[in-house]
């Protein structure tokens, strides 16, 4: 991703989302994500993202709140997670492996104001008689196509202040409850430029 130049000089802040959508102007047909035998480039990345984001404008969702998402990586996963972030909510990532009744324990601690999840996700709390709490929808992601709004669907735009949350990861809950830590877009920022110098 485009990053300043001088390795020693202060960087100004950029949201993942931004970097993004600069290399979908520059070089959309670019590969942006593989996952197993799917590839996704940064135009249709980006204009996913976008979808997902207008969606979730159009379903209510403001600044800073929280979507709740447990599935196996895939590009509508990934579209998720940067739609959410262009709207400023913030993404709870949950994983699989957890019992069923901790995903649905992690949803209420987040307050996520949207469950997004897989087949195999949905499938494991059925079978468990765990349901997600009333009032959190519910979007499959094998069905992420009929929830989007039309193709060319443009968010409302959001400017992303650094202080904000970007993502809500809890620990594995081996020794307990799970607990939930808050990541900031700034420190992720921090993230981004350390792995880009490094490499």
């Amino acid at each position: 991703m485009s990053l300043p130049a001088a390795a020693n000089a202060p960087a100004p802040f950029r949201d993942l989302p931004s970097l993004v959508a600069e290399h979908a102007r520059s070089r959309p047909q670019a590969t942006a994500l593989v996952v197993g035998d799917q590839r996704l480039s940064y135009a249709t990345l980006d204009a996913l993202a976008d979808r997902v984001a207008a969606g979730l404008q159009q379903a209510g969702l403001q600044p800073g709140e929280r979507v709740a998402i447990c599935a196996t990586s895939s590009p509508a996963y990934v579209a998720v997670f940067l739609g959410t972030l262009l709207v400023v909510g913030a993404v709870a990532p949950l994983a699989p492996s957890s019992t069923a009744e901790q995903l649905v324990g992690m949803a209420v601690d987040a307050d996520a104001r949207r469950f997004f999840l897989d087949a195999d996700v949905a499938d494991a709390l059925a079978a468990a008689g765990v349901a997600v709490p009333a009032g959190v929808p519910v979007t499959r992601l094998e069905a992420l196509d009929t929830w989007l709004p039309p193709e060319g669907t443009q968010p409302a735009p959001v400017a992303i202040d650094p202080a904000w949350p970007f993502n809500l990861l809890y620990s594995s809950g081996t020794t307990g409850t799970p607990k939930g830590i808050v990541q900031s877009h700034g420190m992720r920022w921090g993230h981004i430029l350390r792995a880009a110098m490094s490499g």
